[in-house]
């Protein structure tokens, strides 16, 4: 008798969400910077407006992407967060924080 793995979360399901979060994202992010460079190019070009508006398209999209990359990464390939506690030879314990 060979043992079962089991698991509570439907990989295909799970796989299917993160694909699909992912082309929203992407579809969300082109989306936005159709816009932006629309309202670029039209007159007054490069008004206060479109000027605004594409900085705060660059200087969001970077986090927005790397947060869109979290969320859709699989549970083995997610960052440690937390504490982790290595053993030392002496049998006391130090806490090194990961960031």
């Amino acid at each position: 008798m060979r043992p079962a793995l089991v698991s509570s979360v439907d990989p295909r399901a799970s796989c299917r969400s993160r694909i699909a979060l992912l082309a929203l994202g992407v579809a969300g992010i082109l989306g936005a910077l159709v816009g932006c460079t629309a309202l670029a190019l039209s007159r007054p070009r490069f008004g206060p407006a479109s000027t605004a508006l594409c900085l705060a398209f660059f200087l969001l999209v970077q986090p927005l992407g790397t947060a869109l990359r979290d969320a859709a990464r699989t549970q083995s390939a997610a960052p440690a967060r937390g504490r982790w506690v290595r053993r030392r030879a002496d049998g006391a314990t130090r806490a090194i924080v990961s960031s």
